[in-house]
């Protein structure tokens, strides 16, 4: 008999543990309430939701489109040897400002003098020589712009002047500059052999000092061309550096090449 009661007992707890408890019926108040509170709660979860999305899309945000600003920030500085060629060319310019304010101050000293000597001058032959002069200013920078490229050769047939590269440019434009001077040096024969010489009077000293002077500067920059196409003929390949020195080289060229038609204008032209 206890041993049934026993059993009965187990069985009536075994079935209180499985069986569900039913839920606690609310009244209306109680009911009211909870609602509110789910309510509440749903809200704060969006809002936190909400709230670390929006704080993830801004960070991938800015982490996309803004600007990467560097710790320590770059400067474009001039190329040196540019900066001390221009600065060179200057004082040249200063030099050659002597050499007109000589003539000037000469020719104003010596009116009768000055009409005489420059009658002496072929005109013509002048202005075929200072074309020839300014045109292998614009073969240099076709051979600049070739440097740029950092074409040395030409890619292409001899006659492809499209294809052409930097030394074939400045190959041309040191026959042109040669030319100028045997051209002035055949002016220089015509005249010694008229009787205007450095020592002759003050026109032919004038003349022959500055037109000399210039002289001297074309020859330097005929030396100047050699040394670049050698240097692009010797390096393995053609870099920035190398076409560096051919952009100063053609600085200089232009220099003269202005300097000159300057002299033109006021030996031939201004007489």
């Amino acid at each position: 008999m206890l041993a049934s009661q026993d059993t009965d007992e187990r069985i009536s707890s075994a079935a209180s543990v499985d069986t569900p408890r039913r839920p606690r019926r609310l009244n209306g108040h109680n009911a009211r309430i909870s609602r509110l509170c789910r309510k509440r709660i749903g809200k704060t979860h969006f809002a936190l939701g909400s709230t670390e999305f929006y704080g993830h899309n801004v960070y991938v945000t800015t982490a996309t489109h803004s600007p990467s600003i560097s710790a320590h920030p770059t400067l474009n500085r001039p190329n040196m040897v540019s900066v001390g060629t221009v600065v060179w060319l200057s004082s040249e310019l200063m030099f050659f400002a002597g050499l007109f304010a000589m003539y000037f101050t000469l020719r104003s000293t010596s009116a009768g003098l000055w009409a005489d000597e420059t009658a002496k001058h072929n005109v013509p032959y002048a202005l075929v020589n200072t074309l020839i002069l300014v045109s292998s200013s614009f073969t240099c920078q076709m051979g600049v712009f070739a440097a740029e490229r950092l074409q040395a050769r030409r890619t292409g047939g001899l006659f492809g002047f499209v294809r052409w590269g930097m030394t074939e440019w400045f190959m041309v434009t040191f026959v042109l500059g040669a030319v100028f001077v045997a051209g002035q040096a055949a002016e220089y024969a015509t005249l010694v052999s008229e009787h205007v010489s450095l020592s002759s009077n003050a026109y032919g000293s004038a003349f022959y000092i500055t037109t000399g002077f210039h002289g001297l500067h074309v020859i330097g920059g005929l030396i100047a061309f050699l040394l670049i196409m050698g240097r692009a003929f010797a390096a393995k390949k053609f870099g920035h550096f190398e076409a560096t020195s051919a952009i100063v080289v053609s600085y200089y060229w232009h220099f003269v090449d202005v300097v000159w038609i300057g002299l033109f204008l006021v030996i031939y032209i201004l007489k």
